[in-house]
């Protein structure tokens, strides 16, 4: 159903945090989190560069819409607005999204599979 078509979305000022080292391209104050049924497995600032950490999204502030979501593994983009709150960014298919650069591969594995022997499959 989604594989068709045009998306719009409204046009949001997100907090700038520079310009990406390798290409210019300006980025923003952005966290993604990845979904296991619902409930959140891991969550990191989407770009290395430039975040001190200190300004993350409240933990609770998205999960009932998460919990909403029809697919058991996805990913979450959100953003930091521009004079406060938060606001998402894109949902994406967990098998597809990339790993943010400050989470360790084991350690997310590690959380998803405890996510699964508890949950299953």
């Amino acid at each position: 159903d989604l594989n068709v078509g045009l998306v719009f979305r409204a046009y949001v000022e997100i907090e700038p945090l520079g310009l990406h080292q390798q290409s210019g391209m300006p980025i923003s104050r952005e966290y993604r989190t990845f979904y296991w049924q619902g409930e959140p497995l891991i969550s990191a600032p989407y770009w290395e560069q430039g975040d001190d950490s200190t300004d993350t999204p409240p933990a609770d502030l998205f999960l009932s819409i998460a919990q909403q979501v029809k697919s058991p593994f996805f990913s979450m983009d959100v953003a930091k607005l521009n004079g406060g709150g938060w606001t998402i960014m894109e949902l994406g298919d967990g098998q597809v999204a990339g790993l943010p650069a400050m989470v360790q591969p084991e350690m997310f594995y590690q959380a998803l599979y405890s996510k699964i022997s508890v949950t299953g499959i």
